[in-house]
């Protein structure tokens, strides 16, 4: 994993997502092998469906008929996982709340965080508390602990407290996307 750290100590996310997409691209070469267990899962689900119970017991007719479940949505996602090519934009902008994905967008929710500003309106407390997950949610722990603080005091009425937090916050995601550069 210390292939993955940036020169500051922190966890690189890009790089690391970019080895991961790298390795779901080897996989989508293995097409053919693909093709051989969808065809294997096609020909166990028609055996099974022959053969209900009472022919075969229903606990291994039952395991049987999930694992090539099972085997179908792996195949699945393991085809379907396509990587952003290097140099490209991310498709999907980030938005509060978004959760990991393949193509989540690191850079925008640090250029989210180290914009937001504190409101007493209840609509932006929501998104505040979105972004919070979104920050727990990809491990940036070092950055939405200043968040977490801003939000704890903010709900205590210490505004200037949670306006101090904030600001904390705000550096934090300025200095990741430093360190990224």
């Amino acid at each position: 994993m210390s292939k993955y750290l940036n020169k500051n100590g922190t966890f690189n996310h890009g790089k690391w997502q970019r080895a991961l997409n790298e390795s779901v691209n080897e996989a989508n070469d293995y097409k053919a092998f693909v093709d051989e267990i969808y065809k294997a899962v096609g020909v166990i689900d028609k055996v099974l469906a022959k053969n209900k119970p009472p022919k075969v017991p229903k606990d291994i007719w039952g395991k049987l008929y999930g694992l090539a479940g099972d085997m179908t949505e792996w195949v699945d996602e393991l085809v379907s996982n396509e990587s952003v090519p290097e140099g490209k934009v991310n498709e999907t902008k980030f938005e509060p709340g978004a959760k990991y994905s393949n193509d989540f967008d690191y850079q925008g929710m640090l250029e989210y965080g180290a914009t937001v500003k504190l409101s007493t309106v209840e609509a932006d407390i929501k998104q505040l508390y979105l972004l919070e997950e979104s920050f727990t949610d990809v491990n940036y722990h070092k950055e939405v602990e200043f968040l977490s603080s801003a939000l704890e005091f903010h709900e205590s009425g210490q505004y200037p407290q949670a306006q101090k937090e904030l600001l904390k916050f705000n550096e934090a995601c300025i200095q990741t996307l430093k360190d990224y550069e």
